[in-house]
């Protein structure tokens, strides 16, 4: 605990920042949380309460990496972090964000991007252990042979 401190010590990520990112992160894999698509599929108010998107829980609907949402967490969306995973992306083909070479990229840039292969390797992993969990579930029913 005491690393984990002391590397957000040194970190430009700020917490507001980190909240924006992961509930952003989030959003991408649960298009239910973009706050445009319950009110484009016309969410009844029930929908919208049960999510909490108007007003604050008084205990956490979602807890996600130690932060607590009291909130719907399409309320934390951000559309400046949609914009650079869209640069990431890019960067990941090859193209920086900014003029000049890696080294002359701003270092939140390259902090955020670090965050973000962070979280998709995360993901990669858990999407693999829930696989391999699945695989072993049809397995141990004998249904792990596929057309017999």
């Amino acid at each position: 605990m005491a690393l984990y401190s002391a590397i957000w010590g040194v970190s430009s990520v700020t917490n507001n920042d980190w909240i924006e990112i992961r509930s952003t992160l989030q959003a991408t894999e649960n298009r239910d949380f973009f706050c445009d698509v319950c009110l484009s599929n016309r969410a009844t108010e029930q929908k919208l309460e049960s999510k909490a998107c108007k007003v604050e829980r008084g205990a956490p609907l979602w807890v996600l990496d130690d932060v607590k949402y009291f909130r719907c967490i399409g309320n934390f969306v951000s559309d400046s972090v949609l914009n650079w995973l869209g640069a990431y992306n890019q960067f990941g083909k090859g193209t920086m964000p900014f003029p000049g070479s890696y080294t002359e990229q701003p270092a939140k840039v390259i902090e955020l991007f670090g965050l973000f292969d962070s979280y998709f390797q995360k993901s990669a992993k858990e999407a693999e252990r829930k696989e391999q969990s699945k695989r072993a579930m049809l397995a141990a029913r004998g249904g792990g042979t596929v057309g017999r």
